[in-house]
């Protein structure tokens, strides 16, 4: 992604001023008027847009640019774009729906290329942002071309290249030119019926009806589908949830929405460039403040993809952060996360103190997050799916549908721990036990790891107010029983010396909870490194 140098003085808590430049394609529906409406709702500091549109049916970019250039004297496109005093934030430009997914040697695409760089240099000038609107492939291809658009998927996917190459031909470092992928989203609606094992356009189906009868023309709810792609791309803000116009129920609108989000933050870091689309090294390259992850009017995407990038107390607000395979980011302090997400995919994320304030959603899917503190007096804040979890306190509830909690110290959780059948305790020595404040509800498995506990007498695993261990599986080492007793906050699983090493029935109600010896001598490779580096992480303070 180039980097975004300009946008962040630009965009701001401030009106918005949208023109677009199209032909019937951005006139049926009044496309502005929908934009306008799905901006202002979807994004609290922008509470008044103000769209405009210059639009006639069959206009092509070189009859826009001889509009706006002087050649056709004085007209409203000159007045917008050169001598009036209006002032934009975007203009957006659609082509004619078949010019941009033509061979390169046509005459026709090669004047578009040439209009689309005179009208961007114009658009440069009046100090706005240049957009694409990508239009969608026709229904059923296009019968006058049919050599090149001889269905919708072939059609759509000529034009998303097409639209592309504008973009990579005038985007620079220091000005990028975004594109609103409409067409993609229309081709997330079909392909998402193919999955269905449906054809698309057999009968009315929520593809067809994004058309107008004539296969070509958006309907009202392909407009809407365009509105709401136009308020993710250009915000990274999702349009699911808003209103949408008269004429639109209320699950046709919802499956656009769906449509629209998916399009644009399936792959944020792909293909196609963003505003709000950060890799960490660029966030650390542009912002003022790295460790004030926050941009305004727009909802920043940081994705972190290297190994060994710090930042001290780091606060994330009305953000993303998203950690991939391979990565590793420490805070080296707090991390604060309010009405923000975090999501761990891989690598690690190692904090002294992590806090998670209203609105904040941490998502554990894969790698590592290690911690002194992870508060949050939500209890959905902390979605623990996979990956490994080192913490010495969850100031909250826990609840584990995967992955594995780790111990190599003593661990609090101050309100439940619910362990899922899929996910897994591995507690490395005898002083890494688990005191919940409120109930463990464990169907899981556990590891413990008993080889250099000497000669102890006993190992407390878990102390809560309250135990239901239904399903529970544990696996230690030879000669050691577990034993459910009252103790401690109430309750407490204990593994003690045992000649047979076979299976302990506690006599309780539930289940009994089974020793089937020890078949998972080490430690995961993961929990050794971390017990590594987050010395390191001191270290580096």
């Amino acid at each position: 992604m180039p980097l975004l140098l300009l946008l962040v003085p630009v965009v701001q808590a401030q009106d918005q001023a949208v023109l677009m430049l199209g032909n019937s394609y951005t006139a049926y529906n009044d496309l502005p008027g929908l934009v306008e409406s799905t901006l202002e709702p979807g994004v609290a500091a922008w509470d008044d847009v103000h769209t405009e549109g210059l639009m006639q049916g069959g206009l092509l970019l070189v009859d826009h640019l001889a509009r706006a250039d002087g050649s056709s004297g004085d007209t409203a496109w000159r007045d917008a774009l050169v001598t009036g005093s209006d002032t934009w934030q975007h203009v957006v430009l659609q082509e004619q729906s078949q010019i941009p997914g033509f061979d390169a040697t046509s005459a026709d695409l090669q004047a578009s290329w040439a209009a689309a760089a005179d009208l961007d240099a114009l658009i440069a000038a009046h100090g706005a942002e240049t957009v694409f609107l990508m239009t969608w492939g026709r229904r059923d291809g296009d019968a006058l071309n049919d050599h090149i658009y001889p269905d919708f998927t072939t059609m759509q996917d000529r034009l998303a290249a097409g639209y592309l190459t504008y973009v990579d031909q005038l985007s620079t470092p220091e000005r990028p030119v975004w594109v609103i992928p409409a067409g993609l989203a229309w081709q997330t609606v079909h392909d998402d019926l193919v999955a269905q094992g449906l054809d698309p356009v057999d009968g009315e189906t929520a593809f067809t009806q994004l058309y107008e009868p004539d296969g070509s023309h958006p309907s009202l709810q392909g407009s809407t589908l365009v509105a709401a792609t136009a308020l993710a791309a250009l915000t990274g803000r999702s349009p699911v949830g808003l209103a949408g116009p008269d004429g639109v129920d209320t699950d046709a609108l919802a499956l656009l929405q769906d449509a629209a989000a998916s399009t644009v933050f399936d792959d944020p870091h792909g293909v196609i460039d963003y505003p709000w689309a950060w890799t960490w090294a660029e966030w650390e390259a542009a912002a003022a403040d790295p460790a004030a992850i926050s941009q305004g009017a727009l909802r920043p995407w940081l994705r972190v993809e290297v190994f060994g990038a710090t930042v001290s107390d780091a606060r994330l607000t009305d953000a993303r952060l998203q950690l991939v395979e391979g990565s590793g980011l420490g805070a080296l302090g707090s991390l604060e996360v309010a009405d923000a997400e975090v999501w761990i995919d891989g690598g690690s994320l190692i904090v002294d103190t992590l806090t998670l304030g209203e609105g904040a959603v941490l998502e554990l899917r894969g790698g590592t997050l290690g911690g002194t503190l992870i508060a949050g007096a939500n209890t959905e804040t902390l979605s623990m799916t996979g990956g490994q979890l080192i913490a010495t306190t969850i100031d909250g509830d826990l609840d584990q549908l995967g992955g594995e909690l780790l111990t190599g110290q003593a661990m609090t959780i101050t309100g439940d721990w619910t362990l899922n059948p899929d996910g897994g305790f591995y507690q490395e020595g005898p002083a890494g036990w688990v005191a919940v404040e409120g109930t463990a509800r464990l169907e899981g498995e556990f590891n413990v790891e008993a080889g250099s506990w000497g000669s102890s007498d006993e190992v407390i695993v878990v102390d809560a107010a309250h135990i239901a261990a239904e399903g529970l599986t544990v696996w230690s080492a030879p000669g050691w029983t577990l034993e459910e007793r009252t103790g401690g906050r109430g309750e407490q699983l204990v593994l003690v010396p045992s000649d047979t090493g076979i299976e302990a029935d506690t006599g309780s109600p539930d289940p009994p909870i089974g020793n089937e010896g020890c078949q998972c001598t080490s430690a995961p490779v993961p929990l050794v490194w971390l017990w590594l580096v987050v010395p390191w992480w001191h270290r580096r303070r």
